[in-house]
């Protein structure tokens, strides 16, 4: 389901942006994120593309791979992150915009638990350590308030933005999907937790820093 709804929402973006060329303002850029390097929480290498379509508007998709983050809690997480994005420029300088975007993030590890075998009366006659994969799912939404400064003539900028959004966060077990068990969250306090199984909303304020290149 999930993937159908991006899926969807994607090619949505792209008949819009198809109809609504408009001669002489068509502009495609590269855009890369170095920040997401050094993110503490999840590093990862973020790049992605942007089809000016008008001159008050683009529409762009990011794409980030995540990087081993076994530093931060001795936990070998890996996965993605899609982004579609709408931009819309406030001024004819094209200097400040607003972006609105929707991501999808998935990313997986390895954990493990002692559990119960051959149970009598309710009472497990030994434990024996099991290894189970974590899948999580976290879709989101996002507006986001950001200026251009022009580097190289026309040719290389740099955009920096910060925002507000929403997100659901839902993780699962791949060997037990419906059976609800508790398992790390990816931070530095060991002890934090969350349960397989059950949607969490939360707020995120996302910030950052791109490099954009124009190729055309």
């Amino acid at each position: 389901m999930i993937k159908l709804i991006l899926t969807t929402l994607l090619l949505c973006i792209c008949i819009i942006a198809f109809n609504q060329k408009v001669n002489n303002t068509e502009k495609i850029l590269l855009r890369f994120s170095p920040l997401s390097l050094i993110d503490i929480y999840h590093p990862s290498a973020t790049f992605g593309a942007e089809l000016t379509t008008t001159k008050k508007q683009a529409f762009g998709l990011d794409v980030s791979l995540l990087i081993n983050t076994l530093a931060v809690d001795n936990v070998y997480r890996t996965g993605f992150i899609i982004k579609p994005t709408y931009k819309f420029f406030v001024d004819k300088l094209k200097e400040n915009f607003i972006e609105l975007d929707c991501f999808w993030k998935k990313n997986y590890w390895e954990e493990s638990r002692w559990g119960g075998r051959e149970y009598q009366n309710g009472i497990p006659s030994y434990y024996q350590k099991e290894d189970y994969n974590v899948v999580k799912n976290v879709l989101g939404l996002n507006v986001k308030f950001g200026s251009r400064i022009e580097l190289f003539d026309g040719f290389v900028f740099v955009e920096l933005y910060v925002g507000l959004g929403a997100r659901v966060t839902n993780h699962k077990v791949k060997e037990h999907p419906d059976e609800t068990i508790e398992v790390k969250k990816p931070f530095f306090i060991d002890n934090q937790k969350a349960l397989t199984n059950v949607d969490v909303w939360g707020l995120s304020i996302p910030m950052g820093v791109r490099i954009v290149f124009a190729v055309k």
